[in-house]
């Protein structure tokens, strides 16, 4: 069994992964979390499919308003090794599984089940890919329902990456388009979702560059001096007021 979700590699990196919690607008991202749980909200059989270090998990449960237990799904066993210490101090953590979405046998089917931004690393192919999405929603019960929270197509981030990283069935449209297809309900929610880049573009070094291209690329590799000035310029172009707008979007798909 592989025990990494294909291109994980930024898993690997924690000061590029960690960027994200740095960077993002806290007012903007914990009004995506506000309304995770909402849709969460009377579920008390949940799972997180790609729960990582645990640091978005604990954001979603600490504001649920009901009674839960909540699975834990994730291919890297340092992370979830880190997520259970992490979690199980003052959440209802139940059972962990080390395993990728492809490979996980359920043991039971979830009131709910949620991911946040693990959707781009499920398969390498299109077939592959709409096999996962099924899987994913079959995990809930024929009541429940499935969220992903995934980046549309126009988010920023898509706008400065300086190599082609990820095919068009990742995004958030495609997932869309998808499930209507199929005859399932999809309701949607696109936010506001900036990250705050302006120290990079005021800053005539460029580690701090460097890292943050690593994130965005979903590489453990930096950047030469001249792709990280591109990357800068890119940057330059697409902020506004030293901010990117990555755009998150939120799916609920039910049956």
């Amino acid at each position: 069994m592989n025990n990494l979700w294909p291109f994980w590699s930024e898993k690997r990196f924690p000061s590029s992964y960690e960027n994200i919690y740095v960077r993002a607008s806290r007012e903007d991202w914990f009004t995506i979390i506000k309304t995770l749980d909402s849709q969460l909200a009377n579920h008390s059989n949940l799972l997180d499919v790609g729960s990582g270090e645990g640091h978005t998990t604990k954001q979603i449960l600490d504001r649920l308003p009901n009674s839960y237990e909540c699975d834990l799904l994730e291919p890297n066993p340092d992370a979830l090794a880190l997520s259970v210490l992490y979690l199980k101090v003052e959440n209802r953590i139940r059972n962990t599984y080390c395993s990728t979405l492809k490979d996980f046998t359920p043991e039971t089917k979830y009131d709910a089940v949620y991911t946040s931004h693990t959707n781009y690393y499920w398969a390498p192919d299109e077939k592959s890919y709409q096999q996962q999405l099924l899987k994913f929603l079959d995990l809930s019960k024929p009541k429940g329902k499935a969220l992903i929270l995934t980046l549309p197509s126009d988010s920023d981030h898509y706008k400065i990456v300086l190599k082609p990283l990820f095919l068009d069935f990742v995004f958030s449209e495609y997932i869309e388009k998808f499930f209507l297809e199929k005859n399932f309900k999809v309701e949607k929610i696109r936010f506001q979702m900036r990250l705050f880049v302006g120290d990079i573009l005021e800053n005539s070094h460029l580690l701090d560059a460097k890292v943050f291209y690593c994130f965005i690329h979903n590489t453990t590799e930096l950047p030469s001096d001249k792709e990280a000035r591109a990357f800068v310029d890119l940057m330059k172009k697409h902020a506004k007021n030293g901010y990117l707008d990555f755009k998150d979007g939120l799916l609920t798909i039910t049956r």
